[in-house]
């Protein structure tokens, strides 16, 4: 069985199309919710800003910087999967070198390739 969210009508009755929840969360949101936009860095020193949409994480994906980039730490931004372990703590200010490569969320490597800052590696 597939569970099910029922909208309810303007009138309290529940007889509206129930909704797959499965269908929501693979969507990464709710309802008329718009894009939860982070800034996660910069690139063009700091007249860039790199906004990532933060409404579903994504996988770990590689990227190789065309520019450097200055990440940002943003407060409930998860640790960026390359820098994971006991240097995590150390990781500000961070600037990467352009032509570097490595991994971020795909939320963030998404913003970066938009930004024209990376190319997917």
């Amino acid at each position: 069985m597939t569970a099910a969210l029922a909208l309810p009508l303007p009138d309290g009755e529940t007889d509206a199309p129930a909704v797959p929840v499965a269908a929501l969360q693979a969507a990464g949101r709710f309802g008329g919710e718009g894009p939860r936009l982070v800034t996660v860095g910069t690139v063009n020193a700091g007249a860039t800003e790199i906004q990532a949409d933060v409404s579903t994480l994504g996988a770990e994906v590689f990227v190789t910087l065309k520019k450097d980039y200055a990440m940002a730490h943003p407060i409930g931004y998860p640790t960026r999967p390359h820098f994971r372990g006991a240097a995590a703590e150390s990781l500000t200010p961070r600037i990467i070198p352009g032509g570097a490569r490595f991994a971020v969320h795909a939320c963030e490597a998404l913003a970066l390739v938009n930004a024209g800052a990376a190319v997917l590696s």
